[in-house]
């Protein structure tokens, strides 16, 4: 009987160990499927934004002697509807431009594409110290690889109450707050949202010309911290 009961425990024993083990190597395979599964969901990730990569554009700032300017053709536009049109020199079709008219402030911000994808824009924004969020309109507004577009800003009623010296020329007041920063908003093919910063400063020394300070790229609503980025110093 005694013999009988040590056979029957070492065959338990026996067979919750062949248990463990089978447990164990049911758990490594678990986790060998698991890690498969994270690579392929890594894989698919990469893959993804590798395609994304082949239509995003980006809109940047453009140089002095920008080979996309066509010699001795004039750009034009108007700032509102109906308004004069304006006439910018290829030469000066990389700078930002300004005016004042009938006590207002016209602004327009040049940028090219340099993704390789066409850009959508869908908005613009103005940002200082004379005017806060103001939105803007653009010229070429469907903006395709290695092609322009410029967004454009009419400053009114909000630049009278925040000028510091109303005894100042307009065009020297708005010089005096030195620095503003354009907003642009654009989408790709694929409906991913894109923002491009322009921050610009004026240059004291050239008179009242403006010049590009940095440009900074990111996804819509991307902290500042994590869009791409570097100084331009474009003279304008």
């Amino acid at each position: 009987m005694a013999s009988q009961t040590k056979s029957l425990a070492r065959l338990t024993r026996q067979e919750v160990k062949t248990v463990g083990e089978e447990i164990d190597v049911s758990r490594k395979s678990l986790k060998a499927v698991q890690d498969q599964a994270e690579s392929a969901r890594a894989q698919a990730r990469f893959s993804q934004m590798a395609l994304e990569s082949t239509f995003r554009p980006v809109l940047i700032s453009i140089p002095p002697n920008w080979h996309g300017f066509q010699p001795g053709v004039k750009e034009v536009f108007a700032y509102e509807p109906n308004a004069e049109p304006v006439q910018i020199d290829p030469s000066r079709g990389h700078a930002i431009d300004w005016r004042v008219k009938a006590e207002r402030i016209f602004v327009s911000v040049p940028v090219r594409n340099v993704g390789p994808g066409v850009a959508f824009i869908t908005g613009t924004e103005f940002t200082g110290k004379l005017a806060t969020r103001t939105k803007g309109s653009w010229k070429g507004g469907i903006v395709p690889p290695k092609e322009s577009a410029r967004v454009l800003f009419v400053l009114t009623s909000e630049v009278e109450q925040r000028l510091p010296r109303r005894d100042a020329p307009l065009p020297t007041a708005f010089a005096q707050h030195e620095r503003f920063t354009v907003y642009i908003y654009y989408e790709d093919i694929g409906g991913h949202q894109w923002t491009t910063e322009v921050h610009a400063e004026v240059r004291a020394d050239e008179g009242l010309r403006w010049f590009v300070r940095e440009v900074l790229v990111g996804s819509r609503g991307a902290p500042q911290h994590e869009m791409v980025g570097s100084a331009e110093w474009i003279w304008t």
